[in-house]
């Protein structure tokens, strides 16, 4: 659940968040492991995918490339941060997303 929805908003759920999507308890289920069905999960999910204000998540982007905030992102800020969140992408491929 938690990599479900770190893929899908960009940044991990907190406990309170798990929990309130999870069912109290599942009727019938004696696994100790709570459950959310597909369904919910979507949901959930388009829910808080609608609350998002697009331009703020572009700017969150930008800040995460810029990191020393000079207003703009520069093959070096691309570089590092592509290496970082995606090592086995290979730099040729990311500079011909950066050009």
């Amino acid at each position: 659940l938690k990599c479900a929805m770190t893929s899908l908003m960009g940044v991990p759920p907190s406990p309170l968040e798990v929990n309130a999507l999870l069912p109290k308890s599942n009727e019938g289920d004696t696994s100790m492991e709570p459950r959310i069905s597909e369904d919910a999960f979507a949901g959930a999910m388009y829910d808080r995918l609608c609350a998002m204000d697009e331009a703020d998540r572009i700017r969150q982007t930008f800040r995460a490339f810029d990191r020393t905030h000079k207003g703009y992102i520069s093959w070096e800020d691309a570089e590092r941060a592509f290496a970082q969140a995606l090592p086995r992408v290979a730099m040729s491929t990311v500079r011909l997303v950066f050009d």
